[in-house]
């Protein structure tokens, strides 16, 4: 029995030795890095392979070992010799592989021992190739490019780091891959305090090679040296290069030109460098923003004021602009929009914008966009900091953005009511249903009118009702895209009788605990209240009687709403109004 034993002991010692022994020959190799990686179409990654130290054979480490890589999943190229010999010993590898195409790829790497064929193959690495569809800069850092879903702006992939530019940047623009740009290059503009009103360009590919200064361009002309701190770029479906400039205050310049890829910029046109007319707002409006433009040449132009309110201007002639107006308040959740300093805004393919601030990336859900009350949502998508401005070159030919009417009025014309409506950037329009109320709440179809077709143009409505007896009738028009969805005009009225509407003051807006309603009635007779929020949705009602000259009406049961902008209306059977107001 012990015998027994001690031979069992020695023949378990003789198989760990020889155990231990195959082990310590076994080949191994790894890849750095070896998790997965995601880069742009284009777009290049360094990968070194290197092999184990263990025991490849006698004399391992002078001896010579080849690598051969292995791409697989698209287009690619490698650099250098594939494969490639090293001597002395043959540790490691390096190669920077370019992905053309977009897709998925793996990448490994084979060692090989010349001297003797030992072989060890590294794991497989996953690398998502994307082609961009945004792109960011943030003043000295990286510009980057995304791949983000065009209809929730959800980021899919990135961002990843395709260049650093030459100096700060301010403005970013890219261009459509076109016949004088045949690349589709990134351009940027200089972030620069003194710049006497002169933009300096840059441009590079959308790779990030090649980055050159491409041109400069005096936005204010040569007699006036004042400086800009509004510079802004952005590119049309033709090629043609946008600047906007202004100093924060009393003047706002544009100016266009000819992309060229990485070569001189050509055909700069400052118009004259005339101001630009700002229509519903102000030129100190746009203290922060940015400009996106359609596919039917609109320019569309954000604008915020530093620590307050944000809106999208339109202007609609890019033949001979003249007039910024503005369209659309933009908000977060009914209320103020959250983002900081407002800079960029950038389009998806289909027809809703991205908006860069300083507290990270938000999207405009276009299906928000409310014409009634002028105003469209917008939430966060990514937190980031540091962001100075967004670009892409895609041009939307069908949004909800663009449909917009420029005036609706109504009035009496003998037996009739007298419709007239005017819109600006008509796309996918179909036609628009007129629609009728005698209380301002429940309305009825009357009639139809069909579209006058698609483009940035201003197109002019009309549309006659027989008013009948009633004392008060409300209109308004329901906007129907060519897809079935549909939008709403804000709601006119038009008095029948002789009798005098009542004088309206509300006060204080902005308010905090309470509002007050300054109404000069002609007769006795109730009025209705409603306060709504930016969605609509009614949140407070109460009905009063109000007596004939002055009353005044605290409106009580306000001071619980959320921070954010609500309207009140005012009815009687004899006249309608609605004020606008905010609370703090």
């Amino acid at each position: 029995m012990k015998l027994f034993t001690l031979v069992t002991k020695k023949l378990f010692l003789m198989l760990s030795f020889v155990t231990a022994s195959v082990t310590s020959f076994a080949q191994t190799a790894s890849i750095s890095p070896s998790s997965t990686q995601t880069t742009f179409a284009g777009g290049s990654i360094t990968f070194t392979a290197t092999r184990g130290n263990n025991n490849w054979g006698s004399g391992s480490n002078s001896a010579t070992y080849s690598y051969l890589w292995t791409v697989s999943g698209g287009t690619y190229t490698i650099s250098g010799t594939n494969p490639i010999s090293v001597g002395s010993g043959g540790a490691s590898n390096q190669k920077t592989i370019t992905f053309s195409s977009a897709g998925t790829y793996t990448v490994s790497c084979t060692v090989t021992r010349s001297s003797n064929g030992n072989t060890a193959t590294t794991s497989s690495v996953t690398v998502n190739v994307f082609t961009p569809n945004l792109y960011s800069t943030s003043g000295t850092g990286t510009v980057k490019a995304y791949k983000v879903n065009p209809v929730i702006g959800s980021i899919d992939y990135g961002p990843v780091d395709v260049f650093t530019p030459s100096g700060n940047t301010a403005g970013l623009g890219k261009n459509k891959a076109n016949v004088n740009d045949p690349q589709g290059c990134l351009y940027y503009i200089l972030n620069t305090n003194n710049n006497s009103g002169i933009v300096q360009i840059y441009a590079a590919t959308p790779t990030g090679t090649g980055d050159t200064n491409v041109g400069s361009i005096d936005m204010n002309g040569s007699g006036d040296n004042n400086s800009l701190g509004f510079v802004r770029i952005g590119f049309d479906a033709n090629g043609k290069g946008w600047i906007i400039a202004g100093d924060g205050s009393t003047s706002l310049y544009i100016a266009s030109f000819q992309g060229n890829g990485t070569n001189a910029i050509s055909n700069v046109n400052t118009f004259s460098n005339s101001t630009l007319t700002i229509s519903g707002g102000s030129a100190s409006e746009f203290q922060n923003g940015d400009l996106a433009i359609s596919a039917n040449g609109t320019l569309y132009a954000l604008a915020n004021v530093t620590g307050a309110d944000t809106y999208i201007y339109t202007l609609n002639s890019l033949t001979n602009p003249t007039t910024l107006t503005k369209k659309w308040t933009v908000q977060t959740g009914g209320g103020q929009f959250t983002g900081t300093s407002v800079n960029g805004v950038a389009w998806t393919q289909t027809g809703s914008l991205h908006i860069s601030t300083g507290n990270g990336i938000y999207f405009i859900d276009q299906t928000t966009a409310n014409s009634a009350t002028g105003t469209v949502q917008c939430t966060l998508i990514s937190s980031v900091s540091g962001l100075t401005d967004l670009g892409s070159s895609e041009f939307p030919s069908n949004s909800t953005l663009p449909v917009v009417y420029s005036s609706f009025n109504v009035k009496k014309n003998g037996s009739n009511a007298d419709l007239t409506w005017t819109t600006d950037n008509e796309i996918n329009n179909d036609h628009f249903i007129v629609q009728r109320s005698t209380d301002g709440v429940r309305f009825q179809n009357i009639g139809t009118i069909n579209s006058k077709g698609n483009g940035s143009s201003q197109q002019s409505y009309s549309y006659s009702d027989p008013v009948g007896a009633n004392t008060i009738v409300y209109y308004r028009l329901q906007q129907v895209d060519v897809s079935g969805s549909s939008t709403y005009s804000n709601i006119v009225a038009l008095r029948i009788n002789a009798a005098n509407a009542a004088k309206i003051t509300v006060y204080p807006n902005p308010f905090v605990s309470d509002i007050k309603l300054q109404v000069q009635a002609d007769k006795k007779e109730d009025m209705v209240v409603r306060v709504s929020n930016m969605t609509g949705q009614v949140v407070l009602a109460k009905k009063y009687t109000l007596q004939t000259g002055d009353n005044v009406i605290v409106l009580t049961g306000v001071e619980s709403l959320k921070t954010g902008i609500y309207t009140v209306e005012m009815i009687t059977d004899g006249w309608k109004t609605v004020q606008r107001v905010t609370k703090q």
